[in-house]
């Protein structure tokens, strides 16, 4: 994301000196670009959003407007979605913990829920028996092998044994059927062939458990990587597919497998693909200083601001305040942040030079980075949204009584 140290001070003066900047404008495209692709390989394609990736909710009605669905794992995340203005029928329920209540809720709302344990279709039967007059369908996540690490704890395991098990207990609910068949390999390699294996897995499962069932739809998760900047693309260490490059793999594997004017949709869930270099981090050096030989430079920021859920060196470059001198010093930066833990460094090693009141702007946070800011030391920074060439606050700075307002 572009930014320049103008932009940064004219932000500065408005929402402080450490802020993300989430840019819209990009939002709109990838979200776009990822659509375009699978629906041009398979029309009956849609992308359910994946609330946990970021949920701010300016990023979340944005999406909604391009016509995205949202995929959520939690109650917490199916209100957020409901507050966005989802009908119950947009939304995607995954994961592995939910109440009987809440299930019930989103059933009776027309959600698509897959459910992951045996203790869910136990709810199941008994959301059917207090709820007889009503007809319910329902998904499966499925658990198969697809070759690489170990495997995933979520999901029923697709193999003769689990899958009738699950066959009959479904049929003691008479006014139940099942709807369509979910999975997701969040630890898998991003790979071509990775997502050719989860494919031929889910439909593999499909014709051999439920081959007589006229399922309506087919979920693969999300995993995709979308754009990355150089650098953080070289750190995978395998070729970095494009969006046309996932879509001929997973929709052109659905379009060869169904034919005619009545097709099953396919679901993606996308989070890092959609939102990861829609959003920056900025913060400011406030000191340099030179302990045992290592050059350290404090910044109004922690690690916390910037981690997210790989193991990814995250992308950063320097703004300057003024171009150095020429006899400026190049020497390697630790970046420290601002917490009393001494592995609070951000980066290793920046190259120099740097100054007091030069800015670090990182790339591609737009993913598991503010939602999992811990109000650790410092309240969480704002987020301030570019669209356009105009800035709205899409969060704004939190407080210490936003800390405080649920103790007692």
């Amino acid at each position: 994301m572009q930014i320049s140290f103008a932009e940064i001070e004219y932000l500065e003066g408005w929402v402080g000196n450490a802020f993300y900047l989430l840019d819209l404008d990009q939002l709109t495209h990838n979200y776009r670009q990822l659509a375009e692709v699978f629906q041009s390989t398979y029309p009956e394609s849609r992308i359910a959003y994946s609330y946990k990736t970021n949920y701010a909710p300016s990023i979340c009605r944005h999406l909604r407007a391009l016509g995205a669905m949202a995929e959520v794992v939690s109650e917490m995340e199916y209100e957020m979605a409901q507050r966005v203005g989802h009908s119950g029928a947009e939304i995607v329920v995954n994961g592995p913990l939910h109440s009987q209540e809440f299930l019930a809720r989103a059933l009776l709302a027309g959600a698509i829920v897959n459910l992951d344990s045996w203790y869910m279709l136990e709810h199941l039967g008994a959301i059917c028996r207090a709820h007889s007059d009503h007809r319910f369908r329902v998904g499966l996540r499925l658990n198969y092998g697809i070759g690489e690490d170990q495997p995933s704890r979520f999901g029923f395991e697709a193999d003769d044994q689990v899958m009738a098990r699950v066959r009959n207990i479904l049929a003691e609910y008479p006014n139940c059927s099942l709807r369509g068949l979910h999975s997701h390999f969040s630890r898998s390699s991003r790979t071509l062939e990775s997502f050719a294996r989860r494919v031929r897995g889910l439909l593999d499962a499909s014709r051999r458990y439920f081959g007589d069932m006229d399922l309506e739809y087919y979920n693969l998760g999300g995993g995709f990587l979308g754009e990355l900047p150089d650098g953080l693309a070289r750190q995978y260490e395998i070729h970095v597919p494009s969006n046309r490059e996932y879509a001929d793999t997973v929709a052109g594997a659905f379009a060869d497998a169904f034919s005619g004017t009545s097709r099953p949709t396919l679901f993606i869930e996308p989070g890092t693909a959609v939102v990861g270099n829609a959003m920056s981090f900025v913060c400011r050096v406030i000191d340099l200083k030179t302990i045992g030989g290592t050059r350290l430079a404090l910044v109004n920021a922690s690690r916390h601001n910037v981690e997210t859920v790989t193991d990814k060196d995250p992308p950063v470059r320097v703004v300057r305040r003024s171009e150095p001198d020429s006899g400026g010093n190049p020497a390697d930066y630790d970046i420290v942040g601002y917490t009393c833990v001494e592995a609070d460094r951000l980066v290793s090693a920046l190259p120099g030079p740097l100054d007091v009141g030069d800015h670090l702007v990182f790339d591609f946070m737009g993913a598991y980075t503010n939602v999992r800011k811990r109000p650790f030391i410092r309240p969480s920074p704002p987020i301030v949204a570019r669209q356009g060439g105009r800035y709205t606050i899409a969060k704004r700075q939190e407080t210490v009584d936003d800390i405080l307002c649920t103790y007692s």
